[in-house]
């Protein structure tokens, strides 16, 4: 396999995912791979996940990797905040909510945040949106409601928990 061979079909997502390009590939190995990344042709994101170097990484890419990187999750908290305009800072790690554990991936792309709640909390709150780019957003309503259970020290607001 060459690497015009895989530039074709990776081309086509702005994340690689080595699972989904292995199924056009049989011979696709982990050799090859480091080959590429040490010729610049591509850029290593995390274990199992890509980027070829001519792709900007943006927000869009960001909260894209961010969503495949870690499932089920969608963005949230601080990110989804400020995506809706309702905090005016800027947020330099892309926040996540997930109903695996709570963790903190760093990348060379950037830093990305999950949080973890319940399936019951996170089924109730499934995202609406569904944007063109990959990534997905909750409710805004719904949104603040999960925001003030996951960090009641900043809302002011006490919460209940079971």
């Amino acid at each position: 396999m060459t690497y015009l061979e895989f530039q074709k079909i990776a081309s086509r997502q702005p994340v690689i995912d080595i699972r989904n390009i292995a199924a056009y590939f049989s011979g696709l190995n982990a050799r090859r791979l480091y080959e590429w990344q040490q010729k610049g042709y591509i850029r290593k994101i995390t274990n199992g996940f890509y980027v070829l170097t001519e792709t900007p990484i943006d927000e869009g890419l960001l909260r894209n990797i961010a969503s495949l990187i870690c499932q089920p999750s969608y963005i949230g908290l601080e990110s989804a905040l400020a995506y809706y305009g309702f905090i005016p800072e800027a947020v330099f790690q892309t926040v996540s909510v997930t109903t695996r554990r709570s963790r903190l991936i760093k990348t060379p792309a950037g830093d990305f945040r999950y949080r973890s709640i319940h399936k019951e909390l996170f089924l109730a709150i499934m995202p609406s949106k569904l944007k063109t780019s990959g990534f997905l957003y909750p409710i805004r309503k719904r949104h603040c409601w999960i925001w003030c259970i996951l960090r009641p020290a900043r809302t002011g607001v006490r919460c209940w928990r079971d």
